[in-house]
């Protein structure tokens, strides 16, 4: 007998939540869903367009952002943060922490982009600082 690799990466795909039951909310959620992380809070206009080489502001201060500041209500990441940290927005904007402290991160926009209410946020470890280079680097 031949089976379905399509319907077998689909049960694969999906699990379902004890407890709920066929009247209630749907009880099957996609596997392969991200989890939950630290976003943005809400905006003025719906989001910014950050360039590379200005300076950002991340705080929990619940007024809306802008393209100087945004609302970050998640103090365990300004627990986490550090100098020289770079934080990711999405997929493609890079701050560089220059400076931090209980509720606020001080940055500067190393790769811009469009952000907006929602955008998820990751933290990056400060890159190790290489040794002056005597010569050309081999490859």
């Amino acid at each position: 007998m031949l089976r379905d690799p399509a319907a077998g990466r689909a049960r694969r795909r999906r699990v379902t939540i004890p407890g709920l039951d066929d009247d209630s909310v749907p009880g099957v959620l996609p596997a392969d869903m991200p989890p939950p992380g630290p976003s943005l809070g809400r905006f003025a206009e719906g989001g910014a367009l950050l360039r590379a080489g200005v300076p950002f502001r991340l705080d929990l201060e619940a007024q809306s952002g802008d393209d100087r500041r945004a609302p970050l209500l998640h103090p365990e990441v300004f627990a986490a943060i550090r100098q020289g940290c770079e934080v990711l927005l999405g997929d493609t904007v890079r701050l560089r922490v220059e400076r931090c402290g209980p509720g606020f991160a001080e940055t500067t926009v190393l790769a811009g982009g469009p952000i907006g209410e929602g955008m998820r946020l990751r933290l990056a470890p400060p890159a190790p600082e290489r040794p002056a280079s005597t010569g050309p680097t081999p490859c």
